[in-house]
């Protein structure tokens, strides 16, 4: 960068010297009289050619004689080391372009290298004249010239004021290039906006198109020429000279043709907008209708190249992302720290193009989450949030997205999105199960920070939620301090009833030591152990973690469960609560809600199925103990009935007779009804049983009386 220093003051110092001596000293080489000409002329736009040629030989001649001269040598990196060694290429490139200039002032009717280029590029339309043909080779060149960088209406000035000045007999001038031909600039630019607008999906074109309208409605569109870019675009290199090609052919036809007015005032200016432009220079309206027609052609062409930019851009897009997952990928394995906005300015500009859209998601809440389901006893037990970001219509590695953010200091902004659209999508499904526990992916740094989990405990009152249904599972690249905040942290997240998982237990930098105060309530198996578990190896260290957990008190989870065998495995192990892609992969909102319905209904099914199996069984125990009678039984419980009759009549008879001796009624009375009882309690007796007991009582009963 200091170097570039020298660059501009070498080639702003050799521009002027190549001016030659007659501009430069305000005289002529051969007498002392001083020249129309000086040099504020040549400082003007109509130079701008010149001078960009000037330039590109000045800092190409100091490159290669200050890399001569400092060959070999180290050179500190200060700017004055740097302008000491500049002064010499600086010096010689002086007395090259000093020397030619000179040169060239000696040729009559020529004063230095401007006038010859200018002549060289006038030329040919001089010769054309005021032609559709030369209109046609100005309009080419100027666009040719705007995409290579070169400020083409200020490097063709000069020509369009000379070649094409007005006159009523002909068609073209200067006015009717600016008002029909160049709408919004050079390439009719405000051809190409319109159609960025309509079909564009590129973020950054639209917004650098909304920020130059303005501006374009006057014809000033250097802020799309150079922000979009359109410059060395080959995208777009067709429709922007094919586009104003168009415009200059249709307005050149209507006017020749005299269907539309020619262009009778020249007054108007180019920074005149559109319709109003084309109505004062052809004094009718139907100038308008011409700028109309003229723009919405351009629009229908320059579409297609748009949808191109589009697709080009997408793929483009796709492989540098895929260079930066894999980027974050390699560190991840090495265990390194990442630095992305230290790599090639492609990755880093795709990078802070993605740190933008972080920032404007997380602060507008629109950010995406997914739900992965944790099992137990075939029934979902709770669920983990999972951060999906989308960037231009794919999903990015996770794990990119908080590096990224991480660096461009952002973390926090994205946590607190993150929070905020879980605690939203818990509250929808609790509607549902309201026993559903969803756990929030955080890392200890923002865990120990007071201020953040001040907001974090108010901002779950906010929402219509017990604490109970929220959880955070740490995710940790760097190893958790063992100390006394620790246990601080952890005990305040308790107090509030809110469940703490240890996420990829057994890799990376977590560490046994992490388990001797009880700070967890779940520890989560590492995806490499249970990916492995016909290794023998894996399969003990399993079971040592879940006997730890039932020996501390917390549960193990088991993730990456993919097949039933993995199941059968984990379930010989005892560890039996699973997450993986053989139970469901990660949801959005909407389809976790239908899983979670699903589940609810399932279970309603198995809770009936349990209650009918065990109300069968009830009925079929009472339906033993109430035997229905046959009918062999029914004919003998019938004569045992009428048989039980017998006796009462005797009984009565009995009584009557007796009722004649008035000694001692008051005890006939309650022996009548003791025999009463006896026959009540003697109905399911045998025959012979009730022939006996008839005879016998009767003889009771006349004893008793």
């Amino acid at each position: 960068n200091t170097l570039k220093l020298f660059y501009i003051i070498n080639t702003f110092v050799v521009y002027l010297v190549f001016l030659g001596p007659s501009v430069l000293l305000n005289k002529d080489n051969d007498s002392n009289d001083i020249l129309s000409a000086n040099l504020y002329q040549y400082l003007d736009v109509k130079n701008i050619l010149p001078a960009l040629l000037v330039s590109f030989l000045a800092i190409n001649s100091f490159r290669i004689i200050y890399n001569l001269i400092t060959k070999n040598k180290s050179i500190p990196n200060h700017t004055f080391d740097v302008g000491i060694w500049s002064l010499t290429p600086i010096i010689i490139n002086i007395l090259i372009f000093g020397l030619v200039a000179i040169f060239i002032d000696k040729i009559p009717s020529i004063i230095n290298f401007n006038d010859i280029v200018l002549d060289l590029v006038g030329r040919p339309f001089k010769h054309l004249g005021n032609s559709f043909g030369s209109g046609a080779l100005l309009t080419a060149t100027e666009s040719l010239m705007w995409f290579f960088g070169i400020h083409g209406g200020n490097a063709l000035e000069s020509v369009k004021l000379t070649a094409f000045e007005y006159s009523s007999n002909e068609v073209i001038s200067k006015t009717f290039l600016d008002t029909f031909v160049l709408m919004g600039g050079c390439g009719t630019l405000l051809c190409f906006s319109i159609a960025i607008i309509v079909a564009s999906n590129r973020r950054r074109s639209r917004h650098v198109t909304y920020m130059s309208m303005g501006p374009m409605i006057f014809n000033i569109n250097e802020i799309s020429v150079f922000g979009i870019p359109l410059v060395l675009n080959p995208i777009f290199l067709i429709p922007f000279m094919l586009v104003p090609f168009s415009s200059y052919c249709i307005s050149y036809f209507f006017m020749s043709t005299g269907i539309i007015p020619c262009v009778t005032n020249t007054d108007v200016y180019w920074t005149t907008p559109i319709l109003f432009s084309g109505y004062l220079a052809t004094d009718s309206v139907w100038g308008s209708v011409l700028q109309v027609i003229n723009l919405f052609i351009g629009v229908l062409i320059y579409l297609p190249f748009v949808k191109l930019d589009n697709y080009v851009a997408l793929k483009s897009n796709n492989r540098i992302v895929k260079e930066l997952t894999n980027y974050v990928k390699e560190c991840e394995n090495n265990t390194e720290k990442t630095h992305i906005f230290d790599l090639d300015p492609t990755l880093s500009r795709v990078a802070e193009s993605i740190a933008n859209k972080i920032e404007y998601d997380s602060n507008n809440g629109d950010i995406e989450m997914f739900y992965q389901p944790l099992y137990k006893d075939n029934r979902i037990y709770s669920v983990e949030s999972l951060l999906r970001f989308k960037y231009k219509d794919n999903y990015l590695y996770p794990p990119l997205v908080i590096n990224i953010a991480k660096e461009k200091g952002i973390f926090q902004t994205l946590s607190k999105a993150i929070t905020k659209r879980v605690l939203h999508d818990l509250e929808g499904f609790t509607d549902v199960n309201i026993n559903i526990r969803a756990s929030i992916n955080l890392q200890y740094s923002l865990i120990a920070d007071r201020a953040f989990m001040k907001w974090f405990f108010d901002t779950i009152k906010t929402y219509n939620i017990p604490t109970t249904c929220v959880g955070i599972e740490i995710t940790e690249e760097s190893s958790i301090p063992i100390d006394i905040d620790m246990a601080k942290v952890f005990n305040n997240i308790r107090e509030k009833d809110i469940k703490v998982y240890l996420d990829d237990f057994s890799m990376g930098k977590t560490s046994i030591t992490y388990l001797q105060n009880n700070h967890f309530d779940y520890v989560k198996l590492d995806g490499s152990l249970v990916k492995n578990l016909d290794n023998e190896r894996s399969r003990d260290i399993v079971l040592s973690i879940v006997k730890l957990g039932k020996d501390l008190d917390f549960d193990v989870i088991a993730e990456y469960v993919e097949n039933e065998t993995i199941v059968s495995q984990l379930s010989q192990l005892g560890c039996n609560i699973y997450q993986g892609y053989y139970y469901s992969k990660p949801l959005n909102y909407e389809d976790f809600i239908i899983l979670l319905q699903d589940d609810l209904s399932k279970r309603h099914r198995e809770i009936f199925e349990e209650n009918k199996i065990a109300l069968k069984k009830e009925l079929k125990e009472k339906k033993a103990q109430y035997k229905k009678p046959t009918v062999d039984e029914k004919k003998k419980e019938n004569k045992t009935k009428t048989k039980n009759t017998e006796p009462k009549k005797k009984e009565t008879s009995t009584t009557k007779k007796t009722t004649k001796v008035p000694a001692k009624k008051t005890s006939m009375t309650k022996s009548t009804k003791n025999v009463k009882d006896e026959e009540k309690t003697t109905k399911t007796t045998k025959k012979s049983t009730n022939k006996s007991g008839t005879s016998k009582s009767s003889k009771s009963t006349t004893k008793t009386n």
